[in-house]
């Protein structure tokens, strides 16, 4: 994970403003060798980023994956989640957010806490 500061810093606040969100059980890495090195930085005293954001030819892309309450979630918080992030990323940015409806945080997506 050797993203600028600037980058990582905007991955956090990403990964605060989906947390905020009703419904969202959890945020998680969405690719699971990120997840494992953010695991490393975890264990070092780092806090590690969940969200992915990286730039593609000036354009911020940002990769976010979140398990929602399978019971209470409602049917947008897709469309709820990426308007999260382009309120914290800017409205000039690719946002890709993969969503699993569960009862509870599964180990299958790996939460980083």
């Amino acid at each position: 994970m050797s993203a600028s500061p600037d980058l990582a810093s905007l991955a956090r606040a990403i990964d605060d403003a989906l947390s905020a969100l009703d419904g969202v059980l959890a945020v998680y890495s969405p690719d699971v060798a990120v997840a494992r090195a953010a695991r490393e930085l975890g264990a070092r005293g780092e806090a590690p980023a969940r969200t992915r954001v990286s730039t593609d030819d000036e354009l911020i892309v940002v990769d976010a994956a979140i398990g929602v309450d399978a019971r209470s979630a409602a049917p947008g918080i897709a469309r709820a989640a990426a308007a999260a992030i382009r309120a914290v990323a800017g409205a000039d940015c690719r946002v890709s957010v993969s969503v699993r409806r569960v009862s509870a945080a599964p180990d299958s997506l790996i939460p980083l806490s």
